[in-house]
């Protein structure tokens, strides 16, 4: 097999989700007890939260690799400040 070919297997193999998972949560006391469900599916490329809650639906789409970029470009300029 090619590298070319493996690396493309790779790519492919982070958006293949790995985590798939449900909770369901209360909040309060007696009658104003509120339940809700989350979803939460991840692969290595991105993420996605659904909540269900009595007033609606809310969807969170994150891409980790994204956030790891900008943690490691600030802690290296932090870095390059106080050096």
């Amino acid at each position: 097999m090619e590298l070319t070919t493996m690396g493309w297997l790779f790519m492919m193999a982070g958006f293949i989700p790995w985590r798939i998972a449900q909770r369901e949560m209360t909040k309060g006391k007696g009658r104003r007890r509120q339940r809700w469900t989350t979803l939460t599916v991840q692969a290595t490329f991105w993420q996605v939260q659904i909540e269900r809650r009595p007033q609606g639906l809310t969807w969170q789409f994150t891409l980790p690799l994204i956030i790891w970029l900008k943690t490691a470009i600030w802690a290296a300029l932090r870095d390059l400040i106080q050096g």
